[in-house]
C-alpha cells in the first residue's frame, strides 16, 4: 500500500515546526517513509519518527504561493509530500475497511505555541472474494448443451478467487432445486500459498461433506451441500497472479412426480465467511423427455373362419432437442383369442430403426429397440388366421403396448447414496420412481368383425 501526506501551508505567512503523525492501524505492517519532498519534487530535510513521536521539517514551509487561490494543485515549495509504503498483514479479512489517519500541528515562530491539530484519513478496503459457477458436463452422449433427460448426471464447477489474507469461518452452502440431488463432491483443488485451518487440509473438508434434505419425502432428499473450510488463509502477496479454490460436484435429475420436459432446474450456491457472503447460480438445465407414438391397423377388417388377416403396427417418435432418444423400448403386441398367428410372419416393413430383436411366442409378439433415436419410425407386419370356432358377427379385440426408458442400459436403482429417486424414467410403475414413471402408451386396441 502506498499513501501519500500532503501537508500544504495555506496561510500568508511561513510555519514553523511542523511535525506530521501517522498511527499505522491494525492490518498494516512494515509502514516506512520512503521519500519527503516540496511540490515541485525538491526533498525536503527531516527529524524524527513518522510513527511514534512525529516526522518534524528541519525548515518551515513557505506561506501559500496562491496558484490556485486558496490552495491546492499543483503544489510549490509551501507543500511537503510524504510518501509512506505498508503492506496488508496477512490477518485482514475480506470487506474489511482499514482507515488510516494522519495529524499535523505547526507554529508561527520557531519555539512558539501550535496551532490546533489537524487531521485526515484515508481507507482501503480489502478484496471481497469473486465466485462463478459453470457446468463442466453432463453424462450421456444423446443430449446437447443445456438439455438434460431424467437420470442424466451434471457435473457442476465453483471457482472461488481468494483475495490475500485471512478469511475466517468460511462456508460454501448449495441448495439445489426440487427435481435435482447431490451424487458426489468430486474435487478440491487451491491454489498454492491457500491453506486451510481444518485439521488434514482440504482432503479433510471434502471428506466432511454434508449433504443432506431440503424438507420432507424422497424428493427432497439430498438436495443441500455445505462444505466448512474453516479459516482460510492466502499467504500469497503477488497481485498479478489470482489464487483460486475450486470445487467440482456431481448432481443428477431425480425421477419425481412434478419433473417434467420443459421444466428448468437452477443451481445456485453461497459462499460465506465471517465478515459477508457472495452468490454465484449456474446456467438453468432443461428437462428433456422422449415421447413416443404406437398405431396399428388390420386388413381386411372383417372375415370367416380361415381367412388371414394381415397386421401393421407403426411405432414412431419427434425429432429434435425436446424430443430425445429413447432407450430400451419395448413393443408388446399380443393375438386376440379367436386367430392362429401365421408362424414366422412377424417381420419388420418400412423401418428407419429397425429393431434389435423381433421374438415370436405365440399368443405373444416382442420388438425391441435398445435405441430408438430421435425422429424415427418403424413399421412391423405380422399375420393371424381365423380360427374355424369364430362365430358371425364375433368382436375380436387385438390389443398392442410399448414402453422405453429415458437412459441406455439399466438405469432402474438409484444412483446416489442420498436420494432413492436418482434413477431414470421407465414405463414400470412398480419401479424406481412409481408413478412417474409414465413410459408407456396407452394399449392400442383394434377390432375385428367375423362374418
Amino acid at each position: 500500500m502506498t499513501y501519500v501526506i500532503t501537508v500544504e501551508n495555506t496561510g500568508g505567512a511561513p510555519a514553523y515546526d511542523v511535525r506530521v503523525t501517522d498511527t499505522a492501524p491494525a492490518g498494516l505492517t512494515g509502514c516506512a517513509v520512503s521519500s519527503v519532498v516540496n511540490g515541485s519534487g525538491v526533498p525536503l530535510t527531516y527529524a524524527g519518527d513518522l510513527f511514534g513521536a512525529g516526522l518534524v521539517l528541519t525548515n518551515p514551509l513557505t506561506a501559500n504561493d496562491g496558484n490556485p487561490v486558496g490552495g491546492g494543485a499543483p503544489y510549490g515549495a509551501d507543500t511537503a509530500l510524504i510518501t509512506v509504503q505498508c503492506t496488508l498483514g496477512i490477518s485482514v479479512e475480506p470487506g474489511a475497511v482499514i482507515t488510516n489517519t494522519a495529524s499535523v500541528n505547526w507554529a508561527s515562530l520557531g519555539g512558539s505555541t501550535n496551532f490546533p491539530t489537524r487531521t485526515d484519513d484515508a481507507s482501503v478496503t480489502i478484496a471481497s472474494p469473486t465466485a462463478s459457477k459453470t457446468i463442466v458436463s453432463t453424462n450421456q452422449a444423446h443430449t446437447t448443451g443445456t438439455n438434460v433427460v431424467i437420470g442424466e448426471r451434471i457435473t457442476y464447477r465453483v471457482v472461488i478467487t481468494v483475495p490475500e489474507g485471512t478469511s475466517s469461518g468460511v462456508t460454501l452452502f448449495d441448495e439445489l432445486d426440487a427435481g435435482l440431488a447431490f451424487l458426489s463432491v468430486d474435487s478440491i483443488t487451491a491454489s498454492s500459498g491457500v491453506t486451510t485451518s481444518v485439521p488434514g487440509g482440504f482432503p479433510a473438508v471434502l471428506s466432511g461433506a454434508s449433504i443432506t434434505a431440503a424438507g420432507t419425502g424422497d424428493a427432497n432428499q439430498g438436495r443441500r451441500l455445505t462444505l466448512n473450510f474453516g479459516t482460510l488463509t492466502n499467504s500469497n502477496n503477488s497481485p498479478a497472479v489470482a489464487e483460486t479454490i475450486t470445487i467440482d460436484y456431481t448432481v443428477v435429475v431425480i425421477n419425481r412426480l412434478g419433473t417434467g420436459s420443459g421444466q428448468t432446474r437452477n443451481n445456485d450456491m453461497t459462499w460465506g465467511w465471517s465478515g459477508g457472503s457472495i452468490n454465484a447460480a449456474a446456467p438453468n438445465v432443461t428437462v428433456r423427455e422422449p415421447s413416443m407414438t404406437v398405431s396399428k391397423s388390420a386388413s381386411p377388417t372383417s372375415g370367416d373362419a380361415g381367412d388371414t388377416i394381415t397386421f401393421s403396427i407403426t411405432v414412431s417418435k419427434g425429432s429434435g432437442v425436446t424430443n430425445p432418444d429413447a432407450f430400451n423400448v419395448v413393443l408388446t403386441d399380443t393375438v386376440p383369442t379367436g386367430m392362429t398367428l401365421v408362424p414366422g410372419s412377424f417381420a419388420t416393413g418400412t423401418c428407419v430403426t429397425s429393431p434389435t430383436s423381433l421374438t415370436e411366442a405365440a399368443p405373444n409378439l416382442t420388438a425391441t429397440w435398445n435405441t430408438f433415436a430421435s425422429g424415427g419410425s418403424c413399421t412391423l407386419t405380422y399375420q393371424a388366421t381365423l380360427d374355424a370356432g369364430v362365430q358371425p358377427n364375433q368382436a375380436l379385440t387385438n390389443t398392442v403396448r410399448e414402453s422405453w426408458t429415458s437412459l441406455p442400459g439399466d438405469v432402474t436403482s438409484p444412483q446416489s447414496p442420498y436420494n432413492p429417486l436418482s434413477c431414470e424414467r421407465t414405463g414400470d410403475t412398480s419401479g424406481c420412481g412409481t408413478t412417474a414413471n409414465t413410459y408407456a402408451a396407452l394399449p392400442r386396441r383394434l377390432s375385428l368383425c367375423s362374418r
